[in-house]
């Protein structure tokens, strides 16, 4: 009963951890460079996740990593894109 609990709890942490970086680049940038900020921020808080999640195993980090990326940025554009069908921004 541990395990599922443990993977959860660890599961909350990562995803929590892994939006402060996009989320502070948010908060801080100017508007001009909002986006570009937040797109880097993003890609640095995935590569820390593969990174992390690959620490102790056999897996191979750059592969993880590699996935992470494109699998985060595929899904923020397919976000854009509906957003943009929709006719939907925050401002």
């Amino acid at each position: 009963m541990l395990v599922p609990l443990h993977a959860a709890a660890a599961s909350f942490c990562a995803f929590i951890l892994g939006a402060i970086i996009p989320l502070i680049a948010m908060c801080v940038s100017t508007d001009k460079w909002r986006v570009a900020n937040t797109a880097i921020a993003m890609v640095v808080a995935l590569t820390l996740n593969a990174i992390i999640s690959t620490a102790n195993t056999d897996i191979s980090t750059k592969k993880t990593v590699l996935r992470n990326i494109m699998i985060g940025v595929g899904t923020s554009v397919i976000t854009y894109i509906i957003g943009s069908i929709f006719n939907v921004s925050i401002n």
